[in-house]
């Protein structure tokens, strides 16, 4: 079922996540079979730890989420509208985090060494946590100089921001 922001009530947000899912098996990063692993166990962890999970679809992804549990919802807003309704967003390589970081919400990027990916690019993200950690711990990067530079370095275009994610 879809939402759309309007939809959205929430009068305490503190404790409501965002899900931004990417379609990393067409972007060749992952298989299609690990792909649906990997948002299986995010929102599993997530909806353990927090009221409501709000899960943005890629306009590009090809996998279906069945059986989501209550708290739980697929959304079709932007994430910069969802970011009303919540204070922590996760994603696995997202440049959508680095603008809600920018806007103020706690954006945590999710790390697994089977991604096939510039691990650099996770030098961009002030909160990274490992698939592998089994107490979801985050990891703050306080006084990443990369990161700083990157919010000074006027990237105007999402081609800059995506050369420098990759």
């Amino acid at each position: 079922e879809f939402f759309t922001s309007k939809n959205l009530y929430c009068d305490v947000i503190e404790n409501n996540a965002i899900l931004l899912l990417q379609p990393l098996s067409k972007l060749g990063m992952t298989s299609k079979e690990f792909e649906i692993e990997l948002i299986s166990w995010a929102i599993k962890n997530l909806s353990e730890k927090y009221d409501n999970v709000f899960i943005k679809q890629h306009p590009y992804s090809s996998i279906t989420i069945t059986d989501l549990p209550e708290n739980c919802l697929i959304v079709s807003s932007s994430p910069f509208d969802l970011a009303r309704h919540a204070t922590i967003a996760f994603s696995f390589l997202s440049a959508t985090l680095i603008e809600l970081d920018y806007l103020g919400v706690k954006a945590v990027a999710i790390y697994h060494k089977n991604i096939k990916a510039n691990y650099k690019a996770y030098n961009f993200f002030r909160f990274i946590t490992d698939y592998n950690d089994p107490y979801y711990a985050l990891e703050y990067r306080k006084n990443n100089e990369e990161i700083e530079d990157f919010y000074e370095s006027e990237i105007c275009t999402l081609n800059e921001l995506n050369t420098q994610l990759r």
